[in-house]
């Protein structure tokens, strides 16, 4: 399973001008959406924050590694993310929304 097939997008804004991004851009401070839904964010001092997830969320994307985290599912990496840092694993907690 790739990222790519998870329609993972990064949003950005350089020169006060939102883009939509489908590789990771090359600077800090910008937004990731999963499937539509806003998944985190890297602020430009390279940390990263994930959202929690929820039932009807049926794949759970998390960050691998030995990030040091903060409050709030905040990771300090230090770096650009990869898309590498991610893995994907089934929510054993999904429910489909009928």
């Amino acid at each position: 399973m790739k990222l790519q097939d998870f329609g993972l997008w990064f949003q950005f804004w350089p020169k006060d001008d939102r883009r939509w991004s489908a590789t990771i851009p090359e600077h800090g401070d910008f937004r990731i959406y999963y499937d539509g839904r806003p998944l985190g964010r890297q602020f430009c001092d390279f940390s990263l924050t994930l959202k929690s997830y929820d039932y009807y969320d049926r794949y759970i994307i998390t960050v691998k590694g030995d990030f040091p985290e903060g409050l709030f599912s905040t990771y300090q990496i230090g770096r650009i993310l990869t898309l590498d840092d991610f893995k994907i694993v089934e929510n054993s907690d999904y429910q489909e929304i009928k």
